[in-house]
C-alpha cells in the first residue's frame, strides 16, 4: 500500500471509528463518509488505445494469464487457474465500482486455449505477441511462488496465506517484446495476523485468499476509492 492509500485507509477509518464511539448511527456515517470519497490514482493504468480514425477506444481488451511454475503445494492445486478466473471477473467490477469511463473486456481462457491447441508454438510466444495474435491491448502474465497456506511450524493449525507474485503487463500495440509493467507483489493474507484453522474450512480460507489476491492485482492498475482497497478481502 503505498503512503497515500494508507493515510486514505487511516483517515476514513478513523474518522469511522471515532463517530461509532460518540453513538452515531454505523450506516448513514459509512454513507455519509464515502459520498465525495476521492480516488487514488493507479500508477500503472491500463488506458484505452487509439482506434484507426485516431479517437480514443472506450474499450480495454485483456488477456490475463497466470501460471504456478515447479511443484506448489497439493492445497494450490489448480489455484493459477482460479485467480485468473477470478481477476477476469473483478476487472469489469471494480472498474464499474469506481465510475470509470472505460469499459474492459476480457479475453476468455477458453479462447486463449483453443488458439494455443492449434497452433501449439505459441505456448512459447512472447505475450505481447500472443495478446496481438488475439486481438488483445494488454496481456496481463501473473507467476506465483513461495505459495503457503499455513503458518510455518503450526502442525498445519494456524492459516497464514502467503505468496509472492509477479506480473508482467504487455502492450499488445507495441512491437518491441519488452514488458510496459513489471512489478513483485508480496501477498499475505490475513495481513498483521495469523487465523486459527478450526474456525473455518481449508476451502473457505483459500476463496478468501484468492479473491484478496486477485482484487489488489486488479486494484494495481485502476484509479479506485480507498473503500475499495479496503473491502478488497471480501468474497464476492
Amino acid at each position: 500500500m503505498n503512503a497515500r492509500a494508507k493515510w486514505a485507509y487511516v483517515a476514513v477509518w478513523g474518522t469511522f471509528f471515532a463517530v461509532i464511539a460518540i453513538g452515531c448511527n454505523p450506516i448513514t456515517t459509512t454513507a455519509f463518509l464515502l459520498r465525495d470519497e476521492g480516488k487514488i490514482p493507479t500508477e500503472m493504468p491500463l488506458r484505452p488505445h487509439l482506434a484507426t480514425n485516431g479517437e480514443a477506444k472506450e474499450e480495454v481488451k485483456l488477456i490475463v494469464l497466470c501460471s504456478i511454475p515447479g511443484n506448489s503445494p497439493m492445497a494450490f492445486a489448480g489455484v493459477d487457474r482460479q485467480i485468473a478466473t477470478l481477476i477476469t471477473k473483478k476487472f469489469p467490477e471494480l472498474y464499474l465500482a469506481n465510475g470509470s469511463k472505460e469499459r474492459v473486456k476480457i479475453v476468455p481462457a477458453a479462447t486463449v486455449d483453443k488458439f494455443q491447441a492449434s497452433h501449439p508454438e505459441s505456448r512459447y510466444m512472447n505475450p505481447g505477441d500472443l495478446g496481438r495474435q488475439l486481438g488483445a491491448d494488454y496481456v496481463l502474465d501473473i507467476t506465483l511462488s513461495a505459495l503457503q497456506i499455513y503458518e510455518p511450524g503450526s502442525a498445519n493449525q494456524v492459516y497464514q496465506g502467503r505468496a509472492d507474485v509477479n506480473v508482467d503487463v504487455y502492450d499488445c500495440t507495441r512491437r518491441s517484446k519488452d514488458k510496459f509493467y513489471t512489478y513483485v507483489h508480496p501477498f499475505t493474507y490475513p495481513q498483521g495476523m495469523v487465523r486459527d484453522a478450526s474456525a473455518i474450512p481449508l476451502d473457505r480460507f483459500k476463496m478468501e485468499f484468492m479473491h484478496k489476491l486477485a482484487s489488489e492485482l486488479v486494484l494495481k492498475h485502476i484509479d479506485h476509492k480507498p473503500s475499495e482497497g479496503i473491502a478488497a478481502a471480501s468474497v464476492r
